[in-house]
Formats: C-alpha cells, sequence, structure tokens
C-alpha cells in the first residue's frame, strides 16, 4: 500500500511538470490572487484577483471593462510567452511566473506579487468569477 502512494505521488508531480510544457499550456490559464500591496496596473486590476489564459504560445489577460456601460470582459493580448525550467514569463519580462510555487510577479513601478494556480478551462471560470459582478 505504502508504495502504490509513492507511485500515484510520482506520477502527479510528472504529470504537473508535463502540462506546464510549452505546448501543453494552450487552452489552459492561471487564476491570480494578490498577496502583496494592493495596486492598479493600467487600470486592469479591479480587485486582488486576475486572470490570465494561454493560446497559440501568447498570453491573454482578462478583466471586467467597468467604465463601459454594459459590463463587459476584455481581453488583451500580452505577447508571446518565454518558457526556461524555473520560469515563465511575458510582455518583455514584465510578468515573470515561477513554476515551481505559481508565484507571478509584476514588475511596474514596483514589483507585486500574486499567489496563481492553474486553470483547465480558464475562459469557463473567468467567466464565473466576474458573473457576480457583472449581475450587481
Amino acid at each position: 500500500m505504502k508504495h502504490l502512494k509513492y507511485l500515484l505521488l510520482i506520477i502527479y508531480f510528472l504529470n504537473s511538470t508535463i502540462a506546464f510544457s510549452c505546448g501543453a499550456l494552450n487552452g489552459k490559464g492561471i487564476e491570480c490572487d494578490l498577496i502583496s500591496e494592493k495596486h492598479n496596473i493600467n487600470n486592469l486590476l479591479k480587485d486582488d484577483k486576475i486572470f490570465f489564459y494561454f493560446r497559440n504560445k501568447e498570453v491573454y489577460q482578462v478583466y471586467l471593462a467597468t467604465e463601459s456601460t454594459p459590463l463587459k470582459l476584455v481581453e488583451i493580448n500580452l505577447g508571446l510567452y518565454n518558457l526556461s525550467s524555473d520560469y515563465m514569463t511575458w510582455n518583455n519580462n514584465q510578468y515573470l511566473l515561477n513554476r515551481k510555487n505559481f508565484e507571478l510577479k509584476i514588475i511596474y513601478n514596483k514589483e507585486y506579487y500574486f499567489s496563481c494556480i492553474l486553470l483547465g478551462r480558464p475562459l469557463d471560470n473567468i467567466s464565473k468569477h466576474f458573473r457576480a459582478k457583472i449581475n450587481k
């Protein structure tokens, strides 16, 4: 029984590493919660949570455009991402995601830190998160 437990742990860690390879990221995303000082980057952060998804080796950020009537979700293309064994970067290294602990550092005048989780169906999760705000 003990061997089975270790085997399952090994399989889990191998799959989580493989799932974060370049081609396997297509169609996935990340949900990130602010863990440092409150801020507002280009008016894209309206709360303490930000979302990104990956398509064709590019990173897209989705946010709620609160200045429009009616409220709507907007996506912006942040360009191609680069992968190394430890980090994923995009937007001229302004965004740095640690692949081991899923901590995102955003460099915008200061350094801001987020704790992220990997999303298998990011657009569903993103729309679900913002649906409550849109319905208000």
